[in-house]
């Protein structure tokens, strides 16, 4: 019966979503559900190379708020003291979801990070929805360096956020507290992930902050560049098999 229920379903989405009845077009998985992970270098095969990510660093010049800190396999995200004043660091992150073919119905989905962090440092953790920039596109991970890329001010360098820091849902997806070398899971609504897999030109991905701008509290995150590929951000989407 419950597998009845299930292929019911399956039928439902469907002919909701105009599907075609073909297996064959997504990643292999046994039984009803398939389960695929997303880490740069790894998987779902060593080829994947999907991630983006980078830092957004407030500070008292243009030097900080103008310039890109992507493509580096480590930084700091929470709150720092400088010129005597404290100063936000955000992440922006997103996947290339496209080796889920459309009509998979998402179960769960959820962002794991390793981090690094001393009792000093320990802060929590909240991930948030990126919006849509001012302009049409999404924001660019870009090099590391003055105005190549993804800044607290600009999504590509150029053009400006809506709002400087970033622009994201106030309400957090989830939050997390970081105490010492750890592996945190953020859970992912199914719904934005499905969302994300069928409509990618909507996946702007997340950004992680501290819930807190206390002045000091950050914590190290290792990001897709990682020398050690096991602390590389991953992404895993359980889904029930379209057709």
């Amino acid at each position: 019966m419950a597998r009845r229920g299930i292929a019911v379903l399956t039928l439902l989405v469907a002919a909701l979503t105009g599907c075609a009845d073909d297996d064959t077009v997504f990643p292999p998985g046994a039984g009803d559900t398939a389960t695929v992970v997303f880490r740069d270098g790894i998987s779902p095969d060593a080829s994947y190379n999907g991630t983006r990510d980078a830092l957004l660093k407030n500070g008292p010049t243009n030097d900080f708020r103008n310039r890109c800190y992507g493509n580096v396999p480590f930084d700091t995200i929470g709150s720092v003291s400088l010129a005597g004043a404290p100063y936000e660091r955000r992440l922006v992150l997103k996947m290339d979801l496209s080796a889920i073919a459309d009509c998979a119905w998402v179960l769960s989905a959820s962002l794991s990070l390793a981090f690094e962090a001393a009792p000093p440092e320990s802060i929590t953790v909240a991930m948030h929805r990126v919006l849509r920039p001012s302009y049409t596109g999404t924001w660019i991970e870009g090099q590391n360096g003055i105005q190549t890329g993804v800044s607290w001010l600009t999504v590509d360098g150029a053009e400006s956020w809506f709002a400087e820091g970033g622009d994201f849902e106030s309400e957090p997806l989830s939050r997390a507290r970081i105490a010492g070398d750890t592996v945190v899971v953020f859970p992912v609504p199914s719904a934005l992930a499905r969302g994300w897999i069928d409509a990618p030109a909507t996946n702007h991905g997340v950004l992680l902050r501290s819930a807190s701008t206390t002045s000091g509290r950050f914590a190290l995150a290792h990001l897709r560049e990682a020398f050690v590929p096991s602390l590389r951000p991953s992404f895993t989407v359980t889904y029930l098999r379209g057709g």
